[in-house]
């Protein structure tokens, strides 16, 4: 007598389907797709950006190009950075000009300092990513929110370089050493903080304050003093290259006129004391005024000076902080 068999379930109609020759193959369950992986801000960045961006050799070699001497510059403190104007002038070049760009979050001011992220984006692609940073000091008048945000974004700039390896040498202890020993200065300044020794680079014009070199300090055989320097670049802007170019007085008189609707008359006790006032704070001496009048004006006296002419006397004793 058979036994009977005992019922054995079939298998679940979705689980098999029956192949041409009569096999039977497993069936894929029927199962939605997964949508795209959300990644963090960071991994995305990176995933979507700088390692996906497909750059030719020729520009990584553009990117990791060293700068020349003369595109950096020396902070007082004594660090070596590239200015971001060289930075965007490099990108210009190397992705043209509509090519990068830069996002921003709002500004946050957090103990005296204004911070704001920023994001570099080049061909549409984020690739970098950094906090800009500047001083603000509300009670200082020369010390605007604009000029304060300015300064924020082209700090900006020059940390999200660093990513693509711009002027990396900047962020290299022994390349900053042996830059301030080539081409730095130390000098001594006079401040509302007493006398200090500043850093600038010995190709640039005095500090603010400055008066004299500090013995520690490289270069000292290239160093030109302030008020050297002052005369220096004063006679240079002013000084015409020929007799011919020396402007004569009827012409002065006549452009004075085009100036002054009413006349151009002698200056008052006000403008004297501006002009006296910047020859302190710019740390210029009487005698270079007199010489700066006799030889632009053929003036013996500040009382000659007229209305039309302050603007370019002050922009003469200002000269070499503008240059």
């Amino acid at each position: 007598m058979k036994k009977p068999r005992r019922h054995q379930p079939k298998p679940p109609q979705q689980a098999l389907h029956t192949r041409r020759d009569g096999g039977t193959l497993a069936h894929r369950p029927a199962v939605a797709p997964q949508g795209p992986l959300t990644l963090p801000a960071t991994m995305a960045l990176a995933g979507m950006g700088l390692s996906q961006l497909g750059l030719t050799e020729s520009e990584r070699q553009a990117l990791l190009a060293p700068f020349s001497d003369h595109e950096m510059e020396i902070l007082p403190s004594g660090e070596v950075y590239t200015p971001w104007v060289y930075l965007g002038a490099r990108l210009n070049q190397i992705f043209g000009p509509g090519n990068w760009g830069r996002m921003s979050e709002p500004p946050q001011e957090k103990g005296g300092s204004i911070i704001q992220k920023w994001t570099l984006l080049i061909r549409g692609r984020p690739v970098a990513e950094a906090y800009g940073e500047a001083r603000y000091i509300a009670a200082n008048p020369k010390h605007s929110w604009g000029k304060a945000l300015e300064t924020a974004r082209s700090n900006g700039l020059t940390r999200t370089c660093k990513d693509l390896g711009m002027a990396a040498q900047c962020w290299m202890r022994r390349f900053q050493y042996t830059y301030r020993l080539r081409q730095g200065v130390l000098v001594k300044t006079r401040g509302k903080h007493g006398v200090e020794s500043q850093w600038r680079h010995i190709d640039s014009p005095p500090l603010p304050g400055e008066f004299a070199i500090d013995e520690r300090s490289p270069n000292r055989e290239r160093y030109i003093a302030p008020n050297e320097a002052h005369r220096a670049a004063g006679e240079a802007l002013w000084r015409p290259t020929t007799e011919d170019e020396q402007p004569t007085v009827d012409r002065q008189e006549a452009r004075a006129a085009e100036l002054v609707p009413y006349g151009d008359g002698l200056i008052g006790k006000e403008a004297r004391k501006a002009i006296f006032a910047a020859l302190k704070t710019h740390e210029r001496s009487e005698s270079d005024l007199k010489a700066f009048l006799k030889q632009q004006w053929g003036y013996d006296s500040t009382r000659q000076i007229r209305q039309s002419q302050v603007t370019a006397l002050l922009d003469y004793l200002r000269a070499p902080y503008d240059l």
